[in-house]
C-alpha cells in the first residue's frame, strides 16, 4: 500500500487558479470585438488574464515544492520539526490540524513508544479525509 499525503496546495485550489485563468482570456476575446483595441475593457481582462496566469504558474510551482513526491519541502519540514521537538516521546501528543496525518506518522514513527493521535476538519476543497489519513497511517506501519 502507497502512502497519499496530498498537498497543502490541493487539485480542487489548482483547478479553480486554471478556471480563473481562461476565464479573463474567454472574456477578452469579447471586448475585443465589442470595443477593439481602443478601449480599457479588453486590456483590463487581459492584464488579469496574465496575472492570473502568473499567479497560477506560481501556486504550480510551490505545489510542486512542497509534494512530498516532488521537492520534498514539507518532509523536510517535518524532520527539522521532529529533530528540534523538545520531547522525550514519553507519553502522548496531539497533532492538530493533522491534514493527511504526514507529521503525526511521522511523529508515531520517530517515537514509537509514544501515543500520538491527530485531528482536523477535512473541508472537501483540500482532498483530504479520515479515512485517506488512516490508510497513511496504516501503509507506514503505526
Amino acid at each position: 500500500m502507497k502512502t497519499n499525503y496530498g498537498n497543502w496546495i490541493s487539485t480542487p485550489m489548482m483547478k479553480t487558479f486554471c478556471f480563473i485563468t481562461v476565464l479573463f482570456y474567454a472574456l477578452s476575446v469579447p471586448l475585443y470585438f465589442i470595443f477593439g483595441l481602443e478601449a480599457g475593457p479588453f486590456y483590463i481582462a487581459l492584464i488579469l488574464g496574465i496575472a492570473a496566469t502568473l499567479v497560477t504558474l506560481y501556486m504550480l510551482y510551490c505545489r510542486y515544492v512542497f509534494s512530498f513526491e516532488g521537492g520534498g519541502l514539507m518532509g523536510r519540514i517535518h524532520v527539522y520539526l521532529l529533530d528540534h521537538l523538545p520531547w522525550d516521546g514519553r507519553g502522548s501528543v496531539l497533532d492538530v490540524g493533522c491534514g493527511a496525518g504526514a507529521l503525526s506518522i511521522a511523529c508515531a514513527k520517530r517515537f514509537p513508544e509514544a501515543h500520538v493521535a491527530g485531528m482536523d476538519y477535512w473541508p472537501a476543497m483540500w482532498g483530504y479525509a479520515k479515512e485517506q489519513c488512516e490508510q497513511n497511517a496504516q501503509a507506514e506501519g503505526v
